[in-house]
């Protein structure tokens, strides 16, 4: 289920709290550019995606997150999403940097990253807090010019 690996499932109960969710991504849409956008599979809403631009000193670098509903993990779906996600990063915004961050029990969130050419930097020990357990996150990225070689 995402609430294993998504600390904001459990809160999101609520229209409220979904407004307040779309509000959010609205906002940083017009403040950094950053997009979220819903993952579409044959007619049904199956999950979101979203690249995080980060302003923060500079350093023209984003980070992807994405969920899929179970169900349709397994298909590419969103391995194919992250690649768009790559290409619009990379060549419309010329960032330096993209990374995903995921827990280091969730394998199929790992492998996207590992599908895509991504390159495993480290691990966050208890980085995340998911329920009651906290989990370490393994950080992967890839550079711009490590894009532009496997593209």
């Amino acid at each position: 289920t995402l609430q294993e690996w998504l600390p904001w499932v459990g809160h999101t109960t609520k229209i409220e709290d979904t407004q307040e969710f779309i509000r959010h991504y609205l906002t940083q849409y017009v403040k950094n550019g950053s997009i979220d956008a819903p993952v579409f599979y044959k007619g049904k809403l199956v999950g979101m995606i979203a690249l995080l631009i980060s302003k923060r000193y500079n350093l023209k670098r984003a980070d992807i997150g994405y969920w899929l509903d179970s169900e349709h993990q397994g298909k590419g779906i969103i391995s194919k999403c992250a690649q768009k996600m790559l290409e619009i990063g990379f060549e419309k915004y010329n960032l330096r940097k993209i990374t995903i961050h995921c827990a280091t029990d969730n394998s199929n969130s790992c492998n996207v990253a590992k599908r895509l050419g991504f390159h495993l930097d480290g691990t966050l020990r208890q980085e995340a807090k998911v329920g009651e357990k906290i989990e370490d996150l393994n950080v992967f990225s890839i550079t711009q010019n490590e894009y532009k070689e496997i593209k």
